[in-house]
């Protein structure tokens, strides 16, 4: 059922801005087909209707490789030859044959079953980034099934790459991966049904400045292709067809916090310090090298976090050594002569086509992910810190381990890297033997003996995005459960405080590279745990500066004092609103925009 012309629709603001456009509906529909048993005599048609299947579907994607490559190219290309790759799997072929022949059941179902087979064993993981996997094994198993039933539909390249307007992309749901195919597109806004303000998708459209709301419950069945949109990501808002009064409102809305954002980004020159002479050094979050220009142009001091995870998908192969040196040394040299703190790979072996018998072994619980699966794949580890010594030479290098839980695991990382060292010695290689090693915190147990791993490291990192959800026991992908996403919850707080006094106890660096430090509804209080850096996305940087600039350290402490004597998260936010409207006034249209967001 359509909506009504000017029908509002609240969601949940995941990134700032407001942006207006026709609709592009990315159709994920199932495909319907009949289950079939089939004689002997018909398995050589079966097995030869799916073979022409996937041999059009490799067609379809070298015809798109090449418009796309008029238009896009570069990580467009990349994405769209791993999905060529992917059709020619051993697993989904030979599992598709092989299920047509020994079940003696007709192509659609076999696919069907071969699909949910491969796909069950990325679901049960607990990493997005492995989940990431998932939606490359739908978009390929997609294409050759509506080749072998003839119900056609465009991917989302195929999409944005017919676009010649600006537009609004409403989908169900979108990946990480998917979101990046859509810089320097028509695109100006994405709406989808499911996702949360800190899953991973939406991490990334703030990174690239792209408007989005999610949790914009059966969109995909309100909106036509083609209706005219309004995307208020500020207060997570859409508008459908509407009137011009509405389209007034929009524009004055959007004016109000421009007009706010202008004046911060011109004061981008200016340090994070407070009236009381405590400074904060802002840094950037980086997904791709492509934005460390944004995060620079905004006045950040280097990078807070880039992720080399994107140097690892979309490929079957790993990097070799010299990808990941050209890639880090990049980072360090555009990050000049501040320093960048990059992270070691946060993912697991299912984005590396490893062998099954370590992907069995990847429980969904315990989770074999980050710095764990580093130190069971120690030569896929040793070769990205001998990258990154080299590239050390660039430039101001911080090494970041991700999931610490336990110091024996800082002790080992510190052993490879001393390997690691004496092997490029006596290669004839150059490196710093300045370069910080610092530890994630993200998991409660890191917490509790943040006292013990302050004295083995130089750095502390929050990373608050996961960190909030084990301490709560929710999912920050889920959305029904996305209420229960409190950052300033009691417990929450108590830890980041534990944390706190546990650096500066030792004298080390205490960061935060979560999506809590880029939220200028919580500068004060982060002020008043001490933190010493904050790293966000480039448009939190102005804002963030502007609310340190005018906060006393002194104010802030007893500002984060009296939180401790509330019970409850609702007592909490009421008090730090209160306090951040009453000195802040004419930041209100951005405070807003953060509340409406929560």
């Amino acid at each position: 059922m359509k909506a009504t012309d000017g029908t509002i629709i609240e969601g949940i603001g995941a990134s700032q801005g407001i942006a207006q456009g026709n609709a592009v509906l990315l159709d994920r529909r199932r495909v319907t087909f009949h289950k079939q048993h089939i004689k002997t005599k018909q398995i050589a048609t079966e097995k030869k209707r799916f073979m022409e299947a996937v041999n059009t579907s490799v067609s379809q994607l070298q015809q798109l490789r090449q418009q796309v490559a008029e238009t896009f190219g570069g990580e467009h290309l990349e994405i769209l030859d791993a999905h060529e790759l992917m059709l020619q799997d051993e697993l989904l072929i030979s599992g598709t044959v092989n299920r047509i022949k020994e079940e003696r059941i007709n192509a659609e179902w076999a696919l069907m079953q071969t699909l949910a087979e491969i796909k069950a064993f990325f679901n049960q993981l607990e990493d997005e980034y492995f989940r990431e996997r998932q939606s490359d094994v739908e978009f390929i198993g997609d294409r050759i099934m509506r080749n072998l039933t003839g119900q056609q539909a465009h991917s989302l390249l195929e999409l944005i790459a017919n676009l010649e307007e600006p537009s609004i992309l409403v989908a169900y749901s979108l990946s990480p991966a998917e979101t990046i195919q859509l810089r320097d597109t028509h695109i100006q806004a994405i709406c989808t049904a499911d996702g949360t303000k800190t899953a991973h998708t939406a991490i990334v459209a703030r990174s690239m400045e792209l408007p989005a709301v999610v949790g914009l419950r059966g969109i995909t069945d309100i909106v036509g292709s083609g209706d005219m949109l309004i995307v208020d990501g500020d207060n997570g808002r859409l508008c459908i067809r509407p009137s011009g009064r509405q389209k007034k409102f929009f524009a004055r809305t959007h004016e109000k916090v421009s007009v706010v954002r202008n004046r911060l980004n011109q004061q981008r020159q200016l340090d994070a310090v407070t009236p009381d002479r405590f400074e904060v050094q802002l840094r950037g979050n980086v997904d791709l090298i492509e934005e460390i220009d944004g995060i620079v142009s905004r006045g950040a001091s280097g990078i807070g976090l880039y992720r080399t995870e994107y140097l690892f998908l979309n490929r079957r192969e790993l990097p070799t050594e010299e990808e990941q040196f050209v890639a880090y040394k990049q980072v360090l040299q555009l990050s000049n002569p501040h320093s960048a703190t990059i992270r070691t790979l946060d993912i697991g072996g299912d984005k590396l086509e490893i062998p099954t018998a370590v992907g069995d072994q990847l429980n969904p619980f315990f989770g074999l992910r980050a710095i764990r699966y580093c130190l069971k794949e120690k030569t896929l580890f040793l070769t990205q810190l001998r990258a990154l010594l080299r590239a050390s030479v660039f430039g101001r290098l911080r090494i970041l381990i991700p999931f610490v839980t336990d110091i024996s695991e800082i002790w080992e990382v510190r052993e490879l890297l001393e390997t690691a060292g004496q092997q490029l010695r006596a290669e004839g290689y150059d490196f710093r033997d300045d370069i910080e090693l610092g530890a994630m915190i993200e998991i409660p147990s890191a917490a509790m003996i943040a006292d013990i791993l302050a004295r083995h490291v130089d750095f502390f990192s929050v990373g608050t995005n996961d960190l909030i959800q084990y301490i709560l026991a929710i999912s920050r992908d889920t959305t029904e459960i996305d209420y229960l996403y409190h950052p300033l919850h009691p417990a929450v707080l108590r830890v980041l405080r534990m944390v706190s006094d546990a650096a500066h106890r030792e004298g080390i660096c205490l960061s935060m590279c979560g999506e809590m430090a880029g939220d200028p509804l919580y500068t004060a209080v982060l002020l008043g745990l001490r933190f010493h850096e904050l790293s966000m996305s480039a448009r939190s940087i102005p804002v963030v500066r502007e609310i340190i600039q005018r906060t006393r350290l002194k104010d802030a402490r007893i500002l984060v004092d009296s939180l401790f004597h509330h019970n409850t998260y609702q007592e909490v936010e009421k008090e730090v609103w209160n306090h951040m409207a009453l000195h802040f006034p004419d930041l209100e249209p951005i405070l807003k925009s953060s509340l409406n967001t929560e």
